[in-house]
């Protein structure tokens, strides 16, 4: 080869490109009839021969690069005879060399796109990007007579590969790479360039962009450029955007508003990995992940506890290998000590070491001795003192982000701390909630440190309370203060009157919110404002005694305490009737009659001792009495409430609190009557034919008529739905619930082996799902597929139970109390059981998942065959397939429909319906039999 070529491979292959063995074969093609020793400028006549007849070859791009550099660096010296020969070829020397430096652009930039797609981090790649970039920046600059196709094309690769470069480039120079980036993405957009892959990477560069600058224009301009783009990329963006948007929402202070937009994200993350190719997926993976893990940082449930089960799907996603090359080790160590910590919590210590010794090998050797850890601390206490007393903002956020950052084995000062974060709130520092949510979030983790005393602990967590407190004054903010709270008066024996006192007032605070909000969408109501209301009185009661019995501590209103002591104590009687807490100084108003609630219970007690004669005419008089009550006291009683006077309402025992409810269903006089007959049949059935299945019913008390409704009367246990409990596991709060919902699916069988439907009348699938399509703004086109699967069912129909998770109840004594008893229509064998085991999360939709849905299916008909039902036609896979696409649509256009409301359970639980339905629909498009993948498509947004 001649020597230029020589030069320009090693050239190539010194930014570390793989060449064709056969390279010099290929080159040879390129400029025949010319030869590879041609290509020198020693032979000006021959090289721009050799030049020209390389016009409209096609070759393999790496021998491109060494021919393209190999004629650069001979066009680039011009001799005297170099340009006598261009100009006898009718060449002009400067656009040739400009020619020759767009075409070597544009091959570099192809090679190094292709490089870093297939390895994120090959350096070959960037290096192909970078002088792709500097080739065509060049070029495109000289050439004055550049076409509008030209500088589109040129453009748009300086643009595509700035991105690229700025995703692996350090956070000094991401800025510019950007700036340039989005420069470049205009001018090709000026020039016509308007397609999908354009509009995606200009609305990456915008959400890149934000994260430097914090504008939220930028934001609106990304997702104005994805309006209308469905490609795997674009989505992958667009969950980007939503992310972004949730730390934004976040500084505002809005961090119920901040999860909700991180459950988005992540949906969307999850969808993008169906469409993005190999080149993205561990991208996608990484960017997943994290906004997994700000949910785990940022969500607590009521007792102050974070989702565990966001903090394995986030190392899911960060310790799978395509996504190494996109995460940041820091972050990962970080999250594999909190996992650690998790694990060692619930005894699993070798787990525990495995992820604290890779968490080390992330961040290096960060161990510091015993001694040092406490110098630390110290240090840190002081400096906070210092800072907090000069009032010096930048310094004091500057030590709450090192006390973030410090290791999970020091111990914070953590009365300094939550002093720091008292006075930022009070000096209205624009971003201290931002500051204080992972210091609260290190605080509690410093409640469960080993090092620490019992009564150490509870100082620690009163403190953590204090910050709980003033950083979220929502119902779940405030349950996470109170358990936190509960904890310090629990370990820091004796407690102060100041712990005691604040403890108090979050109670009560959370109970008025409770009260003034009850809990939509299941038949079961809110037994937790009672409980809040009896620890507000004792905590002021006992905050009252500690007041009268020490001087140390001032600053508290004793009065305050004194008159939310009475008025809690008035809650705890309204809701119990026991005349244990009437009391002197109760709040202004006529106190209620200890005969009503009172003498329901003494009533229905005296029912429970008569002789079995005259008991059926006892509990009808529970009844009238007990339904008297709602005219005046419906607000005060708890539960439902539905639009008008109808709705569900609870009375708690007054003797063995916790253990049993009345239930007053208020609703048309032959619904109460029916559901009255339904549930006694049902009983005595259950007690003939499953005596031992540790299934009940609830006991019906009476049907007490007025003003043209029924008001059904019931007793049952207390006890939490399946469905409450089957969130609590995914939470991390609850063990796995798989055992009840399987004893639910033969109780299902018991109860359609056992009541008709007053009506055989099937349910109305079409109309309901055109209802869905419209409620989802789809097309009617999608109903007409999904009716037809379901028409052409032919089998068993049984009677319709209503069958989701909020309707079966686990009680204390570990019993199943199946509720809503009576049925007024029919539906196809395993249509209610699709709705038991699949509105909600169970069952993971995976090849293991469906094996379990299969046997639990054979479970239900087999139960019902013993009972002695016809079980007819398959009712196989393919038949839940078809009856999961139709409960999928049908939940979807409800959810759409209906508002999930502030409470984060009743936003998780919708959110986990949402995310489970569409999955569901996702997995069937896919894997499901021909005909149920095509009616499922439609389906899907």
């Amino acid at each position: 080869m001649a020597p230029a070529l020589t030069r320009a491979e090693a050239t190539i292959r010194g930014l570390g490109v793989d060449l064709p063995d056969n390279l010099e074969a290929i080159i040879g093609q390129l400029v025949y009839p010319w030869t590879l020793s041609d290509v020198s400028a020693e032979h000006p006549d021959r090289l721009v021969g050799a030049w020209k007849a390389t016009r409209g070859r096609d070759a393999d791009d790496r021998a491109w690069l060494v021919l393209l550099t190999a004629f650069r660096d001979e066009f680039s010296a011009p001799s005297q005879e170099l340009t006598l020969a261009l100009r006898d070829a009718f060449m002009n020397p400067m656009r040739t060399r400009i020619e020759v430096d767009r075409q070597l652009g544009s091959r570099a930039f192809h090679v190094g796109l292709h490089l870093q797609r297939s390895d994120p981090a090959s350096v070959a790649g960037l290096a192909l990007l970078r002088r792709g970039v500097e080739l065509q920046r060049s070029s495109i600059s000289r050439d004055r007579d550049a076409k509008p196709g030209t500088k589109r094309h040129a453009h748009g690769q300086i643009a595509t590969a700035s991105v690229h470069l700025a995703r692996r480039a350090p956070a000094s120079e991401a800025p510019l790479l950007l700036d340039l980036a989005l420069i470049s993405s205009l001018i090709a957009e000026l020039h016509g360039d308007t397609t999908d892959e354009h509009f995606g990477y200009q609305a990456e560069i915008y959400a890149r962009q934000f994260e430097v600058t914090r504008d939220l224009r930028l934001l609106e301009l990304a997702e104005g450029a994805l309006r209308g783009i469905d490609t795997g990329p674009a989505r992958s963006t667009r969950a980007e955007l939503h992310a972004a948007r949730a730390s934004a929402v976040a500084e505002s202070g809005d961090l119920a508003g901040a999860l909700q937009l991180l459950l988005e994200a992540e949906q969307q993350y999850t969808d993008a990995l169906d469409a993005v190719g190999s080149d993205l997926y561990g991208y996608v993976l990484a960017k997943r992940g994290r906004a997994r893990l700000l949910f785990y940082r940022w969500a607590v449930d009521w007792m102050g506890r974070r989702d565990g089960a966001n903090l394995e799907r986030a190392l899911d996603d960060w310790l799978h290998p395509a996504a190494e090359p996109h995460r940041h080790g820091y972050e990962v160590a970080r999250a594999l000590i909190d996992r650690a910590r998790l694990y060692r919590g619930r005894g699993e210590h070798e787990r525990a070491a495995s992820d604290s010794s890779l968490a080390v090998d992330l961040l290096g050797d960060v161990a510091d001795p015993s001694a040092r850890r406490a110098l630390v601390a110290g240090r840190l206490a002081d400096e906070l003192r210092s800072a907090q007393v000069a009032r010096d903002v930048v310094r004091l956020r500057s030590l709450l982000a090192d006390v973030v950052a410090l290791p999970a084995d020091v111990q914070l000062p953590a009365a300094e701390v939550a002093n720091v974060v008292r006075t930022l709130s009070r000096l209205r520092v624009p971003d201290w909630l931002v500051l204080a949510g992972p210091v609260l979030e290190r605080l509690e983790a410093d409640v469960d440190h080993p090092a620490l005393s019992r009564v150490a602990r509870g100082r620690v967590a009163g403190h953590a309370a204090d910050v709980a407190r003033l950083l979220d004054d929502s119902v779940d903010g405030l349950r996470r203060s109170l358990a936190l709270y509960g904890v310090a008066i629990a370990e820091g024996v004796p407690s102060s009157a100041r712990t005691l006192d604040r403890a108090a007032r979050v109670a009560f605070r959370l109970a008025e919110l409770l009260d003034a909000s009850p809990l939509e969408g299941s038949a079961v109501p809110s037994e937790e404002s009672l409980g809040l209301w009896l620890d507000c009185l004792a905590w002021s009661e006992a905050a009252i005694v500690r007041m009268d019995t020490t001087t140390s501590e001032s600053g508290l209103d004793r009065e305050q305490s004194v008159e939310r002591a009475a008025f809690a104590a008035r809650a705890v009687f309204d809701r119990t009737g026991d005349e244990l807490y009437l009391r002197d100084g109760a709040p202004v108003g006529a106190p209620p009659s200890p005969d009503d609630v009172a003498g329901v219970w003494l009533a229905l007690g005296a029912a429970d001792r008569a002789p079995m004669s005259e008991r059926v005419a006892r509990l009808q008089e529970v009844a009238e009495a007990a339904s008297s009550l709602l005219d005046v006291r419906a607000l005060n009683l708890g539960g439902q409430r539905r639009m008008g006077p109808r709705g569900v309402w609870s009375l708690h025992d007054r003797h063995r609190l916790g253990e049993q409810v009345l239930v007053l269903k208020r609703t048309s006089v032959e619904a109460a009557r029916a559901e009255f007959r339904a549930t006694v049949e049902f009983a005595d059935w259950l007690r003939v034919h499953a005596p031992d299945a540790g299934w009940r019913v609830p006991e019906p008390v009476g049907v007490a008529v007025a003003g043209g409704d029924g008001t059904y009367v019931m007793r049952r246990s207390a006890g939490r739905t399946i469905g409450d409990l089957l969130i609590d596991w995914r939470e991390g709060r609850s063990s796995d619930p798989t055992a009840k919902f399987e004893s639910a699916t033969l109780l299902l069988a018991a109860f359609q082996a056992a009541v008709h439907p007053r009506s055989t009348t099937a349910s109305d699938f079409e109309a309901r799902l055109r209802r869905a399509a419209q409620s989802l703004r789809l097309p009617d086109s999608v109903v007409s597929p999904v009716a037809g699967l379901l028409a052409a069912y032919t089998g068993t129909s049984v009677a319709k139970k209503d069958a989701h998770p909020g309707n079966w109840i686990w009680g204390h004594e570990d019993q199943l109390i199946l509720i809503d008893i009576e049925s007024s229509v029919s539906l196809p064998v395993g249509m209610e059981l699709v709705t038991l085991l699949d509105d909600l999360p169970l069952l993971p939709l995976t090849s293991d998942g469906w094996v379990e849905r299969d046997r639990l299916l054979r479970s239900y008909t087999d139960a019902l065959r013993s009972y002695g039902v016809p079980v007819s036609g398959n009712v196989d896979r393919r038949t839940y397939e078809v009856m999961a696409v139709y409960a999928s649509a049908i939940a979807l256009g409800r959810l759409a429909r209906r508002d999930a409301g502030t409470s984060s359970r009743a936003v998780t639980a919708s959110f986990a319906q949402r995310t489970h339905h569409r999955q569901m629909l996702r997995w069937l498009s896919e894997f499901g039999t021909s005909d149920v993948a095509e009616a499922a498509r439609g389906w899907l947004p």
